[in-house]
């Protein structure tokens, strides 16, 4: 049997899989350990990960973990840096430094555990960042700033949300509208 499940995972973008059920057999439960509520950039996340079948613990060994890395409209895909823990073969840890990326990001983090019986689970935690608010003015009200990590242009006065820990770069033309750029 075959089910196939699509799921909203951050403002617009949407995952889909495809399941395979094997009747009969008691699937694995993957469980990603407590992360931080938010982040800022240069942060350090340190993660966990454990699994079972039928309360039977699942070796570090049949863990496999990827980290997504959401952008506007496209993902990219990485592997951190993990391993079975020294202490407990049936957990793994791992880390990963936040990455300055723009101001529309979000992270996603999933473990995905294999039992003896060859039956997966996946499961996927997301983490959204911290943001900080900068109210942007210009006199006269309405001319324009280039907001140039994120490509946009921008009329003062407004409200830029970028993440915390993050160098943003705004920049004027020198003249617009006839008048002359004096200084920030």
């Amino acid at each position: 049997v075959t089910l196939g499940v699509s799921e909203d995972i951050a403002d617009g973008f949407t995952t889909q899989t495809t399941l395979l059920i094997t009747v009969g057999s008691d699937p694995p439960l993957a469980t990603i350990g407590p992360l931080p509520d938010s982040y800022a950039v240069g942060d350090i996340i340190e993660f966990t990960g454990t699994a079972s079948a039928l309360d039977v613990p699942i070796a570090g060994s049949e863990h496999s973990w990827q980290l997504r890395l959401g952008h506007n409209e496209h993902v990219h895909f990485a592997t951190p840096t993990w391993s079975v823990a020294a202490d407990d073969p049936n957990l793994t840890r791992g880390s990963f430094e936040v990455d300055e990326h723009g101001d529309e990001t979000w992270y996603e983090l999933c473990l995905t555990v294999e039992a003896p019986s060859g039956l997966r689970d996946s499961v996927c935690e997301t983490l959204s960042p911290r943001r900080v608010e900068h109210a942007v003015q210009t006199t006269p009200a309405g001319m324009s700033v280039s907001y140039e990590d994120e490509g946009l242009q921008v009329q003062g006065p407004t409200v830029i949300r970028p993440i915390v820990g993050s160098t943003q770069t705004l920049s004027v033309a020198a003249v617009q509208n006839s008048r002359t750029f004096v200084g920030w």
